[in-house]
């Protein structure tokens, strides 16, 4: 990091209009200067690019400046279009980012726990890619303003801006000079937390001359430069418990010399407006109209491939004091940056716009900037989104009602004549029926993620994913219903009371088989990894049949004299090998598959494989101990185990905390079918669990086995996004144990 310093006077620039100072203030919470423009040269055309330096005081209130950097770069070639993008942060802002505490975050409205899993990974392992954190800090200087951090330069000379940066993917050069061309403009500069900006300052200097060259080709264009500085109130509204803000900012050159700037400050949670100002230049006279009665309205959205976060990217933005209607068209769909902290990402990009002012048709360039779409406020919210998801991917491959062409593509071509009519009632209705009933869809969002992690895109494994995880499940919740005799699944009939034992039999049976189709048809799999995914799929239901069956005899052969046995011969760490298998073999399975189409080293899949195991059989164990929580979160009856005679390793684990007397109680009301029925029995038989102490011992025995396997995993992937978000994922499934 380096201080402030007064910097030789430079001969100044001949031409142009005079500048004011853009030198730092460094009392300001944030400051940055942001450059965009376009230019053309021989073989390169209509090109677009923004540079956005920013400065952060780290120091708190009260204490000295004390500096922190971080920057933001795009171009785009609108041509291919080909889109590059680079987030650069320095190791102070990392550091003081590490050193918080989700509580000491401004007391915004995110989620808590996602916080937390940000900051934890940050902790340990550095800033998530695509961002890159360096060591070194840039050298700030004033009177006039020089910044230079590796191979990005700005700098003020009289009436003209010189900039220099390096293309992310090419490292071809870029180095312009912008000429001011008219008067720097006054945006707002107004009192602390005041105004449509909040408590900043804006000036801008909407129109400059762009010369210079790229990879030593001459170029010439247009740019536009705001410098800004302020406080938290830009994006953190204090006065309304600490809620994030969000912008949507448009730039706008028109061909007939006028620049227009329109910015609707919102809530980004509700998408509630808080502010909204729009300013119209006359060319280069000190002509400016401003309004503050505007509309702007999204007509199309994009939805980006790797944060799954939906940006409005075209608009209509209605002026009524012009009579202007003007449209914008984003020059490519995806421009979008990564953002260092809880606000993951940001659209800015180029475009351009059309349409008419008093009745006269415009066009010309514009930037637009949409900020605050990626905040998670409720984690479980975000999750919600991915229920929806993978219902119509799996609708995709298995419709509710499926037609001759579908059915020749599970089954082939018919040697006689097929009955598709059968097909939809004993298997497509069965199954979409359970599925209607949305459960959390925890374990699709569990492989994306894991398979992100381990550095793969979703992009056309998603179908394959979904269906493998979601569709398995369905047939295993419908045969552990038949198994445990219950009566109820998702607030309604469980499938084979609806339909019948046979046909839940048999659907739940297909369930598990269909996913294999899709293996086999797929055009992104190598035929070596199709083979791999079988051999681990068929592995895991194994496994997970074998668990159920130790399930099944316990219960099923349980009387106090073998319970004594049992417990004398190990049977707790035998409880946890099942759940190994029952439950863990599904995470473990998908894990192992994810790890194979991401072509991970044997380090990563072994660890990830571990860590997958780990968390479901500490989910399993967490499941145990809620089964004996009162609370309206949990979705089963209080003491359902001991009623069914479930020999759990709560259970288990209470027998060998309490006294004599009480452990042998406790073993007759597990192992009495008749007693079992006697509902002050099982109020009885609850109660004795609960004053073991048993349940928070589990707990944290079940919390340390998942932590302990979670840091061994991240410490073989490397910081990113995705890797975030499942840790938090997990952490949501182990400390709540939603019932799915």
């Amino acid at each position: 990091m380096s201080k402030i310093e007064k910097s030789p006077s430079a001969g100044a620039c001949t031409g142009g209009f005079p500048a004011a100072d853009e030198s730092p203030n460094d009392e300001s919470v944030i400051e940055w200067w942001f450059v965009q423009g376009r230019f053309s040269g021989t073989g390169l055309s209509n090109h677009s690019f923004m540079i956005s330096l920013f400065r952060h005081n780290i120091a708190g209130k009260g204490n000295p400046p004390k500096t922190a950097f971080s920057s933001l770069l795009s171009l785009l070639d609108p041509s291919v279009p080909r889109h590059e993008a680079h987030s650069r942060i320095d190791r102070a802002l990392l550091n003081y980012w590490s050193a918080k505490k989700a509580d000491e975050i401004d007391a915004c409205n995110l989620d808590h726990d996602l916080l937390t899993s940000f900051l934890k990974e940050i902790g340990e392992h550095g800033a998530p890619r695509p961002i890159e954190a360096v060591n070194d800090s840039a050298e700030l200087s004033s009177s006039p303003l020089r910044i230079a951090w590796r191979d990005l330069q700005f700098s003020q000379n009289g009436g003209c801006f010189d900039l220099e940066f390096a293309s992310p993917q090419s490292g071809c050069r870029h180095s312009f000079t912008l000429r001011t061309r008219g008067p720097r403009r006054t945006v707002e500069r107004i009192g602390e937390g005041s105004g449509i900006w909040g408590g900043m300052n804006y000036f801008t200097y909407p129109d400059l001359e762009l010369a210079g060259d790229v990879g030593g080709t001459p170029v010439r264009g247009r740019a536009w430069l705001d410098h800004q500085w302020g406080d938290t109130s830009w994006y953190l509204m204090k006065s309304s418990g600490g809620r994030l803000l969000g912008w949507d900012w448009f730039g706008i050159n028109l061909d007939d010399g006028r620049d227009l700037l329109v910015c609707a400050r919102r809530d980004s949670r509700t998408g509630k407006a808080v502010g909204r100002r729009a300013i119209i230049w006359h060319g280069h006279s000190a002509r400016a109209t401003q309004i503050d009665a505007f509309e702007i309205e999204p007509v199309r959205r994009w939805e980006s491939e790797g944060t799954r976060i939906e940006y409005p990217v075209a608009w209509k933005i209605r002026i009524p004091s012009l009579d202007a209607d003007l449209e914008f068209e984003p020059a490519a769909d995806n421009q979008e940056i990564a953002v260092f902290g809880p606000s993951r990402s940001v659209w800015e990009g180029a475009g351009t716009v059309r349409g008419t002012i008093a009745g006269m048709a415009v066009r010309g360039h514009a930037r637009g900037e949409f900020h605050g779409y990626g905040y998670i406020f409720d984690f479980q919210e975000y999750l919600d989104r991915f229920a929806g998801r993978v219902a119509g991917r799996i609708e995709e491959f298995f419709p509710k009602s499926v037609d001759e062409k579908r059915y020749v593509g599970y089954v082939g071509a018919p040697a006689w004549k097929h009955e598709i009519a059968a097909f939809n009632e004993t298997i497509a209705a069965p199954i979409w029926d359970l599925i209607r009933r949305k459960g959390k869809c925890w374990r699709p969002a569990f492989v994306m993620m894991m398979l992100e992690a381990m550095g793969k895109p979703i992009g056309p494994y998603e179908l394959l994913l979904c269906v493998a995880t979601e569709l398995t499940h369905t047939g295993a919740l419908i045969i552990d219903d038949i198994e445990d005799r219950s009566v109820m699944r998702r607030g309604d009939a469980s499938i084979h009371l609806r339909y019948g034992l046979d046909v839940a039999i048999n659907a739940a049976n297909a369930a598990y088989f269909m996913p294999s189709l899709i293996i086999d048809s797929h055009k992104h799999l190598t035929d070596g990894q199709k083979l791999r995914l079988h051999e681990i799929m068929m592995k895991h239901f194994v496994r997970a049949h074998f668990g159920q069956g130790l399930d099944i005899y316990w219960s099923a052969n349980a009387t106090p004299a073998a319970l004594e046995a049992w417990l004398a011969d190990s049977l707790m760490p035998k409880i946890l090998q099942m759940y190994a298998y029952k439950t863990g073999s599904a995470v473990a399975g998908i894990t192992e598959c994810a790890a194979v189409i991401a072509g991970a080293s044997p380090e990563v899949t072994e660890a990830a494989t571990a860590f997958s195991r780990s968390f479901g059989v500490a989910f399993q164990i967490i499941d145990d101990v809620h089964n004996f929580s009162e609370s309206p979160k949990w979705r089963k009856s209080c003491g359902e185990d001991i009623a069914e005679g479930k020999v759990t390793y709560v259970i288990c684990a209470a027998m060998r905390r309490l006294g004599h007397a009480d452990r042998t109680r406790l073993m007759n009301i597990l192992c009495s079918r008749e007693g079992r029925k006697d509902p002050s029995m099982i109020a009885e038989g609850t109660d004795l669990v609960r004053r073991s102490g048993a349940l928070d011992t589990c707990k944290k025995e079940a919390l340390a086995m998942f932590h302990d396997a979670w840091d061994i995993f991240s410490g073989r992937v490397p910081s990113s996004e995705p890797k975030i978000l499942l840790h938090c994922l997990c952490c949501k499934m182990v400390e709540l144990a939603y019932e799915v």
